[in-house]
């Protein structure tokens, strides 16, 4: 549970489920840290809202989410048409993917028709729907018999290393901790940009409650703290590639 903000604002406590995911949410030693929290600490002591904060599996959440369970708040998400029924979608930025792959194989393909020409095997971890066209592809790579469903990002790396897959497409924060010991990650523009924000409850949320949070998430990544989050935690390699 995150300390109560100096100021009313949410009309209630805002329960907002996080999994674990690289930097954005680490938990270490029961405790909570990264990116996200960091950022809702600084958006509660704002805005005036609290925030409770369980820690759940991402599947777990996305099901809990779109079943209109418990969750008020999604965080991190990508833009989809499902969520979408259920929710109100804040978009904070906007992202490219990169390409994940053995340092040998650095600079071999960079675009989507010579990543289909490779005949390179693709890693896909479970529960991360990044966006419409990167779906397409792993739909099209799938009947194709040249993807493995992982259950994590370290499972990439490790299949990568261990030779069994040739590349994952991530978002940067999350192909960042995996490099190093032969692998690397370079942006890859063969697919859009990708929306990143939140998304609020249309089901628990009371008007008040989405159109404040609404505002306090927007003007925190307008004015920077956002990106200062994102700086106590990457390099600023990784931070550049968040655009407006």
């Amino acid at each position: 549970m995150l300390p109560p903000a100096a100021q009313a604002g949410c009309t209630r406590t805002i329960r907002a489920p996080m999994a674990p995911s690289a930097r954005l949410v680490l938990v270490e030693n029961g405790q909570l840290g990264g990116v996200w929290p960091e950022l809702l600490r600084q958006v509660g002591e704002a805005s005036g809202c609290r925030f409770e904060l369980p820690v759940m599996p991402r599947a777990r959440l996305e099901m809990e989410f779109l079943s209109g369970q418990q969750p008020d708040l999604m965080i991190s998400a990508t833009r989809t048409e499902e969520r979408d029924r259920h929710g109100l979608f804040v978009p904070l930025y906007r992202q490219p993917m990169v390409l994940l792959t053995r340092s040998a194989d650095a600079g071999k393909v960079d675009s989507l028709e010579a990543l289909r020409k490779s005949g390179w095997r693709m890693a896909v971890p479970r529960s991360f729907a990044f966006s419409a066209d990167y779906r397409a592809l792993v739909a099209e790579l799938e009947a194709e018999r040249r993807v493995d469903t992982v259950n994590d990002i370290d499972a990439v790396a490790r299949m990568l290393r261990a030779g069994r897959v040739d590349f994952a497409l991530l978002s940067p924060p999350q192909a960042q901790p995996a490099t190093g010991a032969g692998i690397v990650f370079r942006r890859f523009d063969g697919l859009p940009l990708m929306e990143v924000g939140f998304y609020l409850s249309r089901q628990n949320l009371a008007p008040a409650d989405q159109a404040l949070l609404r505002e306090a998430l927007t003007r925190a990544a307008r004015e920077g703290q956002l990106r200062r989050a994102f700086l106590r935690y990457y390099p600023a390699e990784v931070a550049d590639l968040n655009l407006p």
